[in-house]
């Protein structure tokens, strides 16, 4: 039981690992899920040049190893020589780089980006297979009743995707508290800009995740 006692109210970081995990959880789901419709559903038509090319570039941040996803981000927001700092600095919106990983609120910005540019074209590929499964004769007979697009999507195509949408929430969870690679890899970059306190768990450990946690108490920096 001392065990217990020690995590739920003597270890300062366990509760603040499972919040964040959930917070991301609950902040990218909805993004993945939903974007991956409407991106589905753009894709689906047929009037639409190039689909497959696009549909190929959304998937392949799915495909990618963490660890090279972590690398591109810290890259990117990099805090001294990022590219997102280059950029807003070249066209005039900002005058001093911005630390996006060395303070709370952008880090976990960072994280939930990362999260979906990887698993939104993953949801992409069950809608569209989804979407491709639908009868046209139901899309028909909603046209001849005077149906708009919006109408048919909501009482058609959403109501026939249910048991995909279930599905995909399933995994997100699953995924949501197996998150570790591509935060850790983001944080201890050696492009990483932020000090060397702030590796584990991000600034204030704000990106610290359940697993990140086991991982470090286990064979990282508590060796316990």
């Amino acid at each position: 039981l001392a065990n217990y006692k020690n995590i739920f109210f003597e270890d300062p970081y366990f509760m603040k690992s499972i919040g964040n995990t959930l917070l991301f959880m609950i902040i990218d789901i909805p993004i993945v899920i939903i974007g991956g419709l409407l991106l589905a559903s753009v894709f689906n038509n047929r009037k639409l040049k190039g689909a497959n090319f696009f549909r190929t570039a959304t998937f392949l941040p799915y495909i990618t190893i963490p660890v090279a996803i972590g690398v591109l981000f810290s890259l990117f927001f990099d805090g001294n020589s990022g590219t997102v700092n280059k950029l807003l600095s070249g066209i005039g919106l900002i005058k001093e780089n911005i630390n996006f990983l060395g303070t709370t609120s952008l880090s976990r910005m960072t994280v939930i980006l990362m999260i979906c540019w990887k698993y939104i074209g993953y949801h992409m590929i069950f809608f569209n297979a989804g979407i491709s499964g639908i009868s046209t004769e139901l899309y028909e007979a909603a046209d001849v009743d005077g149906a708009t697009s919006f109408t048919k999507f909501t009482k058609i195509t959403i109501p026939l995707l249910k048991p995909i949408i279930e599905y995909l929430v399933i995994m997100n969870i699953i995924w949501g508290f197996q998150l570790f690679d591509e935060p850790k890899v983001l944080f201890s970059s050696w492009t990483s800009s932020v000090g060397s306190n702030s590796l584990v768990g991000g600034p204030l450990k704000s990106c610290l995740t359940a697993i990140w946690y086991i991982y470090d108490t286990t064979f990282g920096s508590q060796m316990r």
